[in-house]
C-alpha cells in the first residue's frame, strides 16, 4: 500500500475499530505502508489511538495529527517496522524521555512542541558526554524562541577535558526557505558531530547527530572545523 490517511474524528469507537480491521488488522499486519497519516482529536479514546499505532506498518513517513488526552502515552518502539520519518503535530504529549528511547525512526519532527531551551541544552549536554541517539535528526517547532546563541557561547567558554567540543557558526541559505538559517557545528573528541540549525525567529530548530563513518557526516562538515587528531584526542 502506497499511502493511507484515516481521520478517526469522523468515527465512533465501534466504527473506528471496524476501520482498523479493514485497513490495518491482522490480514494486513505484514503489508508495509509507504505513508500513513492518522488524525484523532480529544474525543477519540486513547485505547483506539494506541491500537492503530501498535499495529501500523509504515516504513517511510508517519504523520500523527492527534490531540490525545493528558493521560495518553505511547512507546514508539512498539511500531512493527522501522519508519524513516515521524512527524507529530500538536506534540505536547511527546516527552524528553520518549525521544531518548526512540529506536525505530531515523528522523523525528515535532510541531507545536512545549520544549524549551532547557530541553535542548539537556539533549546536547547528554550527547556531549558520550550519548548517541538511535535516530539522527530532530526537528522542533517551539512555542517560545530558544536563545541558542547564548547557550552555545557558554559551551565554548566552559570547555572541559572530560567533555571537549569544538564549535563553529555560519549562515546558510536554502532556496526553498524564506528565512536564512544560522548553523552551528559541534564536534566531539571522538569526531561525532552535532549540527544545530536555527531559523531567524529562533522557534524552529533542527538538530542532526552524525558519526564519523556516516556518509551524511561528510555532507554537513564545516571545512573550518578541524577534526580531532584521534578518536580519543582531548582538546587543550
Amino acid at each position: 500500500m502506497t499511502s493511507l490517511e484515516l481521520d478517526l474524528n469522523s468515527y465512533s469507537k465501534e466504527d473506528a475499530l471496524k476501520s482498523f480491521d479493514m485497513f490495518i488488522g491482522e490480514e494486513y499486519s505484514q503489508t508495509p505502508i509507504g505513508k500513513f497519516k492518522l488524525k484523532a482529536g480529544e474525543d477519540t479514546e486513547n485505547e483506539v489511538i494506541q491500537k492503530f499505532l501498535n499495529s501500523e506498518t509504515t516504513v517511510w513517513y508517519l504523520n500523527l495529527d492527534i490531540t490525545p488526552s493528558s493521560e495518553f502515552n505511547f512507546d514508539f518502539n512498539k511500531f512493527s517496522k522501522k519508519v524513516f520519518a515521524i512527524k507529530v503535530d500538536n506534540s505536547q504529549w511527546v516527552t524528553l524521555e520518549d525521544l531518548f528511547k526512540i529506536e525505530k525512526a531515523d528522523e523525528i519532527q515535532l510541531s507545536n512542541s512545549n520544549f524549551t531551551i532547557g530541553h535542548l541544552m539537556f539533549i546536547i549536554e547528554k550527547w556531549r558526554n558520550g550519548w548517541a541517539p538511535k535516530w539522527f535528526k530532530l526537528r522542533m517547532e517551539c512555542e517560545e524562541p530558544l536563545d541558542v546563541d547564548i547557550y552555545l557561547t557558554k559551551i565554548i567558554h566552559e570547555n572541559t577535558e572530560s567533555a571537549p567540543v569544538r564549535v563553529s557558526q555560519f549562515k546558510t541559505f536554502f532556496q526553498f526557505l524564506v528565512d536564512d538559517l544560522t548553523e552551528y557545528c559541534l564536534l566531539r573528541s571522538d569526531n561525532w558531530m552535532c549540527v544545530v540549525r536555527v531559523a531567524e525567529d529562533n522557534k524552529c530548530i533542527a538538530v542532526t547527530f552524525q558519526c564519523p563513518t556516516d556518509l551524511r557526516y561528510q555532507l554537513n562538515l564545516d571545512p573550518n572545523l578541524a577534526l580531532f587528531e584521534s578518536p580519543n584526542a582531548i582538546e587543550k
